[in-house]
């Protein structure tokens, strides 16, 4: 199970995130972006009062809405993108593959599609 340790140091909150967490953090300080942490750590400072989020960072919409392509070519099929990956059938699974994939893996399964020469997507 990933996780992200916080710590509290004066006025800055130090996040750290093992180096093989599958996913990138948004931290938000107030409601505002403060920073994105795939692997390692980070430093945001914070102030009495401030409130802190995080959310898994997305990958941009138009490569999500690229990948729901290949999903729509296959009539939300199954997909193998990597040897030991599959997108699960169904809609549904690949919109939640869409949005808790990062960025690079998004990318993969791109390059797998126009490898695999999938109908009706160029």
């Amino acid at each position: 199970m990933e996780k992200i340790v916080l710590f509290l140091q004066d006025d800055c909150l130090e996040i750290s995130q093992s180096a093989d967490a599958w996913f990138r953090t948004k931290a938000y300080v107030n409601g505002r972006a403060a920073g994105v942490i795939g692997s390692g750590s980070m430093r945001i400072p914070v102030k009495p009062g401030e409130t802190v989020d995080f959310r898994i960072a997305e990958a941009p919409y138009d490569l999500q809405q690229a990948v729901l392509e290949v999903g729509r070519s296959l009539d939300w099929a199954s997909f193998r993108w990597l040897p030991s990956s599959s997108v699960v059938p169904g809609e549904s699974s690949w919109h939640r593959f869409v949005e808790t994939h990062t960025e690079q893996e998004l990318q993969r399964v791109l390059e797998e599609a126009k490898r695999q020469q999938i109908p009706g997507y160029q």
